[in-house]
């Protein structure tokens, strides 16, 4: 079987400008997936080097699976077991507000409830790597402001997870009763927590750097990731939300951190995820009233999530530059929030100006965060 000449040259151009793209971003001190969102605007959109193409989108697609993945690796409470409860609080009230705020601007412009809604999860939950990579380029990384925002983001990303099994789950699999969508959160909690409490005890015990075939140390974790997200999606739940799981277990190990981990972000971010990003904005329709709504949509967002983290930084006993920092580091959103608007286009659920005003209005929160942050640690 013979691949396509022109496909295989889009892969070659959306990798490397995306590359290119997402390095002059980190040189600007922002987020890579601001470069690779603009590179994808470029050669899609404004270019028209590269157009949508389902086989293409497929391949793209395997990059939300292995930053799920990653993401998942990372979740571990037990650094900070003292700020749990209040850093549950921060990403509850953030991610709650920043859904109702979505919701409510989503079903002003476009005069639908269901595309309010789904415009809503899309921007309920911050990002991660953009809120830290902010902090780490003003320097901060030991404060308690740090650690605050650090165990906020781990909630934030079981939040995203959940939200994306529930939308992926009422528009493939029509689930859309209060029951279903209740046992799908349900279902996913207790594996969490189970894993979480009873994975360290049972994955302790494999060491991969032991293997002999050190290939193995990237095979098995692929073929986690595939299998668990085939159960996933035949289950009524989102094939990310099972390679989400299989890092929450794989980052139950002693070697998951010195072997795993680095060799799947090498195939994650040297591949997929600038793939996975730069193909989402290939999919966006430049219109004027997409750009307004994307910018509408930002700004409430924006407010409403900085002025959320903000008030309760400071209920919980924060100062008040210390909570503001909070506030800016809430404001981005990104890897999640392009997962759950490309699930809504796949599904109908959204039309084609809805998910552009969503991909331009996460790159415009991902913008602004670093100069937020800035700001805030040039004062006094």
């Amino acid at each position: 079987m013979a691949f396509e000449p022109v496909l295989l040259f889009q892969i070659a151009l959306i990798l490397l400008v995306a590359k290119v793209f997402g390095e002059v971003a980190e040189r600007l001190k922002m987020s890579a997936i601001v470069g690779e969102i603009v590179a994808g605007l470029a050669l899609g959109p404004l270019l028209h080097f590269v157009a949508p193409n389902e086989f293409l989108g497929q391949i793209a697609n395997f990059g939300m699976l292995f930053i799920a993945f990653l993401i998942g690796i990372g979740i571990k409470f037990g650094e900070g077991k003292k700020d749990i409860a209040d850093g549950s609080a921060i990403a509850l009230a953030v991610s709650a507000a920043s859904f109702l705020a979505g919701t409510a601007a989503g079903f002003y412009m476009f005069n639908s409830i269901g595309i309010g809604l789904f415009v809503g999860a899309a921007m309920m939950v911050s990002s991660t790597s953009v809120g830290i990579k902010s902090l780490a380029d003003v320097g901060d990384i030991r404060s308690k402001a740090h650690d605050m925002i650090i165990m906020a983001n781990k909630v934030d990303d079981i939040l995203a997870v959940m939200a994306v099994s529930i939308v992926s789950s009422y528009i493939i699999f029509s689930v859309r009763n209060l029951y279903n969508m209740a046992a799908i959160t349900a279902a996913l909690g207790i594996a969490l927590i189970f894993l979480l409490i009873y994975g360290a005890k049972w994955l302790a015990k494999i060491r991969m750097g032991r293997l002999k075939d050190e290939n193995l140390i990237l095979s098995l974790p692929l073929s986690a990731i595939f299998i668990a997200s085939f159960i996933a999606d035949k289950a009524g739940i989102a094939s990310v939300a099972g390679a989400f799981l299989v890092g929450v277990a794989m980052g139950r190990m002693p070697s998951a951190e010195t072997s795993v981990a680095p060799k799947m972000k090498i195939l994650s971010y040297g591949f997929f995820a600038p793939l996975f990003f730069a193909y989402s904005a290939v999919l966006f329709q430049a219109s004027s009233g997409a750009v307004a709504d994307a910018v509408a949509i930002s700004a409430v967002v924006i407010i409403v999530s900085f002025l959320c983290a903000t008030i309760a930084g400071r209920r919980l006993g924060f100062s008040k530059k210390e909570s503001m920092i909070i506030g800016a580091s809430k404001t981005p959103r990104g890897e999640f929030s392009v997962i759950i608007a490309g699930i809504a286009l796949a599904g109908a659920a959204i039309t084609a100006d809805a998910y552009s005003s969503i991909v331009l209005a996460i790159l415009i929160t991902a913008l602004a965060a670093p100069f937020m942050m800035r700001a805030l640690y040039r004062r006094a």
